[in-house]
């Protein structure tokens, strides 16, 4: 009986740890992609600023 439940004990551990280590490579592709978009983001500010930049210089030219 003890020998049963130590068994099951063990089976279910090997499957909590087969399911954090899945849990744990989705978290890590999800920082991968959180970070892509981090940049993403950065750049699309910086063109923003820089359009706004060439505005002033064309309306100065006008």
């Amino acid at each position: 009986m003890i020998a049963n439940l130590i068994k099951d004990i063990r089976s279910d551990a090997k499957k909590l740890v087969e399911t954090l280590t899945a849990l744990n490579n989705h978290l890590s592709d999800l920082e991968k992609f959180t970070k892509s978009v981090g940049e993403l983001t950065k750049e699309i500010k910086e063109m923003n600023e820089n359009i706004r930049l060439l505005m002033s210089i064309i309306k100065e030219l006008k």
